[in-house]
């Protein structure tokens, strides 16, 4: 009898072996296919639950200028959970501990939550009432310029809180998560700041590219090669207009920057759509190579976020929308706007809806799409 027991205990530990290979290895190829942060909760949600029972799940990005600036849940959750939690998170004595702690610690509920401590016992009545879950398992998976990513595991059912063999299965996932989240973190903040950087060039009314010596392009900005497409005509691409590259050929060609100019080199060029400034530097890269910088500004071009409201983006919510690509916090832009920040989250909430975006940074985004189509539309 001890040898059948002990025969069936190997092949079950063979079985969850293999069923751990089998969903990292599957978890692997999903997550190498995420494109958007918000794609995240679903993807473990699939993969985690087929190994452990879950009933819903959350990933937190934590900024550093922000408490929470975005949570992401899985699909047919019945609640918003990135409305209802800033509600109760002042009160929540779990958080800071879990934001604290190194990406692949692990954090139960169960043995952090005192329920004879008002704090605890009132966010702990709040969550089971909007969401139903009663035990939750957290995970920082990964820091990143002070900014955080975090991931909680709900369960409902007051008899079945988080097991050792569960802390056990997630210590053997998180090399794999905290790999792929330092990348996304990584990725969503380069996006951010690329966003940023673009949207602000194009308030100056100002457009980069960078070509190599042999007048290949290096960097070509997608609203800068929206603008070529715009000003030299729908079938400039991502290559150079013809009068753009006569003129670095002419006078800023390589055989200029081998004696060593530095420049600047100027030229403006008449268009039907208006008078176009160019000025090309000599900049060399971190390998200290040689590149051209051009610079072109565009005469009278108008850049704004009021064309939204064909998108039904109320004033005050342009206005929210304006301060995002220089990278305000909530509280900055109440002050800025003369409101509470409870309000700016909300506003952020109404226009994510209206744009179908998730997040600062989606926003963002989407607004500058929306915006630059509306106006070609309209022109």
């Amino acid at each position: 009898m001890r040898e059948e027991q002990l025969l069936m205990s190997i092949i079950e530990s063979h079985t969850i072996q293999y069923r751990l290979s089998s969903t990292i290895i599957k978890l692997t190829d999903s997550l190498c296919c995420i494109q958007d942060l918000w794609e995240l909760p679903d993807i473990l949600y699939k993969h985690i639950g087929m190994l452990m029972h879950i009933d819903w799940l959350a990933v937190y990005l934590v900024s550093k200028d922000e408490d929470v600036a975005n949570i992401f849940t899985n699909n047919g959750v019945a609640f918003d959970w990135n409305e209802l939690y800033p509600k109760i998170m002042e009160y929540d004595r779990g958080a800071p501990l879990v934001m604290s702690g190194k990406p692949g610690d692990i954090f139960l509920s169960q043995e952090i939550v005192d329920l004879k401590h008002g704090k605890d016992s009132f966010v702990s009545e709040f969550i089971t009432h909007h969401t139903g879950a009663r035990f939750s398992l957290n995970m920082p998976l990964a820091k990143e310029d002070e900014n955080s990513l975090i991931l909680s595991l709900y369960r409902n059912d007051p008899s079945k809180p988080f097991t050792p063999q569960d802390v056990a299965f997630m210590k053997k996932l998180s090399p794999l998560l905290k790999s792929f989240s330092s990348l996304m973190l990584l990725h969503n903040e380069y996006q951010y700041r690329k966003i940023m950087l673009e949207d602000l060039l194009q308030k100056e009314d100002l457009y980069i590219i960078l070509i190599d010596p042999h007048l290949k392009l290096v960097s070509l900005p997608d609203h800068t090669s929206l603008f070529f497409k715009e000003w030299f005509g729908s079938n400039t691409g991502r290559h150079l207009p013809p009068p753009l590259e006569e003129w670095i050929k002419r006078v800023v060609s390589p055989d200029v920057m081998n004696k060593g100019a530095n420049g600047p080199w100027a030229m403006n060029y008449k268009l039907p759509a208006g008078l176009l400034s160019c000025t090309a530097h000599n900049v060399y890269n971190k390998r200290k190579r040689p590149l051209f910088l051009v610079k072109l500004k565009p005469q009278h071009h108008e850049n704004d976020f009021s064309i939204l409201e064909k998108m039904g983006l109320t004033i005050q919510e342009i206005k929210v929308v304006s301060y995002l690509p220089y990278g305000y916090t909530n509280h900055q832009i109440a002050q800025a706007i003369g409101c509470q920040e409870v309000t700016i989250k909300k506003h952020l909430h109404d226009i994510g809806e209206k744009l179908h975006a998730y997040g600062r940074t989606e926003i963002l985004y989407q607004a500058m799409n929306m915006r630059n189509s509306l106006t070609r539309d309209s022109s």
